[in-house]
């Protein structure tokens, strides 16, 4: 008995777990190899566990059979989103703009994850890509010793002190000629002289701008250029000419586009008498009471295109290095900047500030772009402040402009290089973190160097206190009023 029994109960369990006949316990069919999943080094099927059937050989009628027992596996997917929640918060840097960035992060993640998030996941890669085709690249190779990278300030005055003059001389100087030859130089309506605010505009503030949007411009070539060989070198992207004439121009194309509207806009808007009720020197009053545009009007407005032209050119610029910071954020592992683990164990400490050094050193072109493009916003905002005490500021263009200014300068701006440090910061983590290396865990460290970060927290005070003046001016949002209200408590 005790020899046949084995058998009989084994020949029993195949029958009772076969999928082809009927049964009480109604087993579900085995499960493939395929199906098969694994925790360790034993592997766990989904599949029922089918009590042995010489446990109930000979059941009673009224003895109850057994129930199998499904053995539920956790899902991996939800047990590390929980994981990644929960952690999320203490493995946050401390830094205050890190940590909103990573928090931030944490939430686009679990939305993009989410079914809404399948739906905006491709509107965002359209946008994205519609973006990077319009991004212009660099055609030309440059020299990686170049003066910008030896010495930034002499770099960016050799450029100012050539730009600043001739932009006050065509539009300071330029338009006093042609008002002069449509006879609105001087007279009972606002005439140029008479236009206090554009003429403070040309004298400094537009020369200004106009000097670092070019010198942003030549900085994002050189950037890009630089970060474009690395992706390369490492097999991140693929170098092709006719992509890259393409993408610039791309955007020639679309900021010629964009400058052209937004102007032909101001001009509908300065020309109604609803809405602008002062006559200004480059209009024509005809004799029914309309306006038309005269000699000096033809060159204002062409004036207003180029520079609004610099300006999106000088935005499309920084976008192109951002991208270009995304991707070595992206493949920072395959850089030739990457911490390895050898190394950490061979020179701990040292190893990790040496590289972070190294990568520092080859991001300076790019914290340039951050910081100029953070000085042209600021210096766009003291500009849209001028126009709004003007007469101008009742044109609709100006919230065009504050709208563009708060998004570029407030949030835009700081992405790029928010993730590339939160991608470095995770990758020394990980690293130091491995099983084996003796060093404690690396601090969150910015990758922007202590004359630049020295730099932007300049600007950024002089932004923000500037946005909250235009803020408060253009649409009565009395933060301002109610701050110095306070502070006067």
């Amino acid at each position: 008995m005790s020899a046949v029994l084995p058998s009989v109960a084994a020949g029993q369990l195949l029958t009772h777990c076969s999928p082809t006949r009927r049964h009480p316990w109604r087993a579900t069919p085995p499960v493939k190899t395929s199906q098969m999943v694994t925790r360790g080094s034993e592997p766990h099927s989904l599949a029922l566990k089918c009590v042995p059937a010489w446990s109930s050989l000979t059941p009673g009628p009224y003895t109850r059979r057994p129930v199998p027992t499904v053995r539920k596996m956790p899902n991996p997917s939800q047990k590390s989103s929980t994981r990644s929640l929960s952690t999320a918060f203490d493995a946050a840097p401390s830094q205050a703009d890190a940590f909103a960035f990573a928090m931030v992060s944490h939430i686009i993640t679990a939305i993009l994850r989410s079914p809404f998030g399948r739906i905006l996941a491709p509107l965002l890669r359209i946008v994205t890509s519609a973006l990077q085709a319009i991004s212009p690249a660099t055609l030309a190779r440059t020299d990686r010793n170049t003066r910008l990278n030896r010495n930034p300030l002499a770099f960016y005055k050799s450029v100012v002190k050539y730009v600043f003059p001739a932009a006050v001389f065509l539009c300071l100087v330029m338009n006093g000629v042609m008002s002069f030859l449509a006879g609105t130089f001087s007279g009972q309506r606002l005439s140029y002289a008479a236009d206090l605010h554009n003429l403070f505009l040309y004298l400094s503030v537009i020369p200004a701008y106009v000097s670092v949007a070019l010198c942003l411009v030549l900085t994002c070539a050189i950037a890009w250029r630089k970060l474009r060989d690395h992706a390369e070198q490492v097999g991140s992207a693929r170098n092709s000419s006719i992509i890259n004439a393409i993408r610039t121009t791309a955007c020639i194309t679309v900021a010629l586009g964009a400058s052209s509207f937004f102007i032909v806009q101001y001009q509908n808007d300065l020309a109604d008498p609803g809405v602008i009720h002062e006559v200004y020197w480059f209009f024509h009053q005809t004799e029914m009471g309309g306006r038309s545009i005269n000699i000096a009007g033809i060159y204002y407005f062409t004036m207003n295109g180029t520079l609004l032209f610099i300006t999106l050119v000088a935005v499309l610029c920084f976008v192109s290095v951002s991208f270009e910071i995304f991707r070595l954020g992206r493949s920072i592992e395959l850089s030739t900047f990457a911490i390895t683990r050898q190394g950490t164990i061979d020179n701990g400490d040292n190893y990790i500030s040496l590289q972070e050094s190294r990568l520092k050193g080859y991001l300076s072109e790019s914290t340039w772009c951050y910081a100029g493009l953070k000085l042209s916003v600021c210096l766009y905002v003291v500009n849209i402040w001028i126009w709004q005490l003007s007469p101008a500021g009742r044109v609709g263009n100006v919230h065009w402009a504050i709208f563009a200014l708060v998004i570029v300068g407030v949030v835009f701006v700081t992405i790029p290089h928010l993730y590339l440090a939160s991608k470095w910061h995770n990758h020394k983590v990980s690293c130091v973190a491995s099983e084996g290396n003796p060093i404690s865990l690396p601090r969150y460290e910015t990758l922007i160097s202590p004359t630049v970060e020295k730099v932007v927290v300049l600007i950024d005070l002089s932004l923000l206190t500037l946005l909250a003046i235009v803020l408060d001016y253009q649409y009565g949002m009395s933060g301002v009023t109610d701050i110095i209200r306070f502070m006067r408590q």
